[in-house]
């Protein structure tokens, strides 16, 4: 079977190496979710995420390539490019919209394809007993309250997950560098096998962050179908029509 390109596959043994790979992918997908719902608008990102973005533009991530033991190839140059660019250049925000790249990469926001809302992170409560919750969770309880920032959080410390999309890979589907001045550019592939391949690299990047062991403890998917509730509804009447 051929390997996806976009699934991180070097092997790496240090537990300590693989979880820094994962802090910095949960960094900038922080961002990126911002990114995606202001439509590219950096101005209204930034204030949801000021220190991480701040952070970002610097072209440096949580870890470097020598805390984490890989070449990331500038992927955190290329991360500032990207921020600078949506900063200054209103042209630049209709690309990164319109881009694969953010067509396939904000599924990971929703939890799952827009079309399937039962999957979505709208639907998963946190179980708020705090005498159960671990600590990560229970001392940002706030933000654990959103399933995505839940599932970023405890992605990024669990030990057993795969590390999933390879963000050095992912960025150079929108971010190149321009032969003739060796400066980046944004130039978004549009060639569909790559976004097939991107696709199913998020589809498994989404069921890494919901099959950790405390995702699955502490999150529970509440949705109710229409159906389900149009059923409910219909009983709810009948039993209040006998009394």
């Amino acid at each position: 079977m051929r390997k996806n390109p976009f699934i991180f596959d070097e092997p790496i043994d240090n537990i300590k190496s693989i979880k820094r790979i994962k802090k910095n992918n949960a960094f900038l997908f922080t961002i990126l979710s911002n990114l995606f719902l202001a439509n590219g608008d950096l101005e209204l990102a930034r204030k949801k995420t000021m220190p991480l973005v701040l952070k970002a533009a610097t072209g440096e991530l949580l870890f470097s390539d020598r805390e984490m033991g890989i070449d990331t190839n500038d992927l955190g140059g290329k991360f500032r490019f990207l921020l600078l660019e949506l900063d200054k250049n209103p042209e630049a925000r209709k690309v990164f919209s319109n881009s694969l790249f953010t067509k396939c990469l904000e599924n990971i926001f929703y939890g799952d394809v827009v079309t399937n809302p039962s999957a979505q992170w709208m639907n998963y409560k946190l179980d708020e007993n705090e005498q159960r919750l671990p600590g990560y969770l229970k001392n940002n309880l706030t933000t654990s309250r959103s399933a995505l920032n839940g599932a970023l959080n405890i992605y990024a410390n669990d030990n057993s997950t795969t590390v999933g999309l390879d963000m050095r890979k992912v960025i150079d589907t929108l971010i190149v560098k321009d032969e003739a001045t060796g400066k980046y550019k944004i130039e978004p592939r549009e060639e569909l096998e790559v976004g097939a391949d991107l696709t199913a690299a998020v589809e498994e990047q989404i069921k890494i962050l919901k099959s950790t062991k405390d995702f699955k403890e502490f999150y529970k998917n509440t949705y109710i179908s229409k159906d389900l509730k149009l059923v409910n509804n219909i009983k709810s009447k009948d039993e209040a029509e006998r009394y």
